[in-house]
């Protein structure tokens, strides 16, 4: 095939998906001269360098008066948005055909019940002939309908990153699917100065997003539960906190969220707060610290391939199932989001963590090594189409 695409992608702004880009361009090293990136945000994308890797363009389009009409006229028919999706995917839809291999890599887009705009788009482009690829995925097998399962059916290729999500496809009778690593466990990090307060390997890394608040059962148990699990840390051992954010887009920020900790514990000279930087400068950081207690999954995946003990404050499948593949069990590596209902929870775990901090290093350096090749291994399953 001569075309290679990769889409959705919501932007750079969030660095997992960055890390995602990156990585996959890495495994498929040298398979296309002209990939394309088609974005939602793609000035994030190039502000981070990402334009020197693949071409990055607009993936939406502005949608006409013609186009508003008839938008309007299919809905009140049909009910559906497929038409209003059509058309503000233009760029994406025109840019593919029947020689295009088309990877869709939101490793999320299944998981969180607003796939209406994916299953429009995948349509579109298998009506051209487009063969599309499920790339690092995760999905929430709860939401698994019919609907689902049919657009799932579609793609030539499924790659799920964990067991959960992959056993669920298999239950349900798709054959099309296969287990590998997420690439992001193949993602390099830059090592810029560590701002003055973090000490290298004396440092817990934490890591808080505001999509984890609104899963939550009780309101404020989560920011109780961090700045109950920071006090800890500062009144009992001699560690100091880095409160590092992994996505900074407009109300959806961890920088924006993590403020109110940041401030609340400033003057103690012992929190520091990290900027924005690229997902590479970012591992950097989350590489040296000595413990890592984060909610975004990507966050925790430079942790975790960085041979750092870690603990996931997590919100969906994913958090369980990649813990699962590592360690054998998420019990005590994962405390869904849901379930956090005491200020207590977040320092048992903590130190829980301490106690086995040695242990878990040492099962990270054996473990992730072979764990990361396997995600590079992925490339084999659309090598067929790339030599077709």
């Amino acid at each position: 095939m001569k075309k290679f695409m990769l889409y959705p992608h919501g932007g750079s702004g969030n660095h997992g998906c960055e890390a995602i880009v990156r990585t996959t361009m890495k495994i498929v090293n040298g398979m296309y001269e002209n990939a394309t990136l088609f974005s939602d945000r793609p000035e994030t994308d190039r502000s981070v360098g990402l334009d020197k890797i693949l071409n990055v363009t607009e993936a939406k389009s502005e949608i006409s008066a013609l186009q508003k009409l008839l938008i309007k006229m299919s809905h009140k028919i049909s009910g559906s948005d497929e038409q209003f999706y059509r058309y503000q995917n233009t760029p994406v839809i025109e840019h593919a055909d029947k020689n295009t291999l088309a990877l869709s890599i939101g490793g999320d887009n299944y998981c969180y019940g607003w796939v209406e705009y994916l299953y429009s788009l995948n349509k579109y482009l298998r009506k051209k002939g487009v063969t599309t690829v499920l790339w690092g995925c995760s999905v929430e097998p709860s939401a698994m309908d019919q609907r689902m399962i049919d657009d799932l059916r579609g793609h030539a290729v499924i790659n799920t990153r964990e067991t959960i999500s992959y056993q669920a496809m298999r239950d349900r009778g798709l054959d099309n699917v296969h287990l590998y690593p997420d690439p992001a466990f193949l993602l390099d990090k830059t090592e810029l100065p560590l701002p003055n307060g973090f000490e290298e390997g004396n440092t817990v890394g934490i890591n808080l997003s505001p999509l984890i608040l609104k899963y939550e059962k009780e309101d404020g148990a989560t920011m109780n539960a961090y700045a109950g699990l920071i006090n800890h840390i500062l009144d009992s051992t001699d560690m100091r906190v880095a409160l590092i954010p992994h996505v900074i887009v407009e109300g959806n920020s961890d920088f924006d969220t993590m403020a109110e900790l940041y401030e609340n514990f400033k003057d103690s000279g012992r929190v520091v707060q990290i900027g924005d930087h690229n997902a590479l400068e970012l591992k950097g950081f989350i590489s040296r610290c000595r413990m890592f207690i984060g909610a975004r999954t990507h966050a925790t995946i430079a942790a975790y391939s960085s041979h750092v003990p870690t603990f996931v404050v997590g919100y969906s499948v994913k958090a369980r199932g990649i813990a699962r593949d590592i360690f054998g069990s998420e019990d005590d590596m994962v405390l869904p989001v849901q379930q956090l209902h005491s200020t207590n929870q977040l320092i048992d775990a903590f130190e829980s963590l301490s106690s086995r901090e040695n242990e878990l290093r040492t099962k990270l350096k054996t473990f992730i090594p072979k764990y990361a090749a396997k995600a590079a291994n992925a490339k084999e399953t659309i090598l067929p189409f790339i030599n077709g």
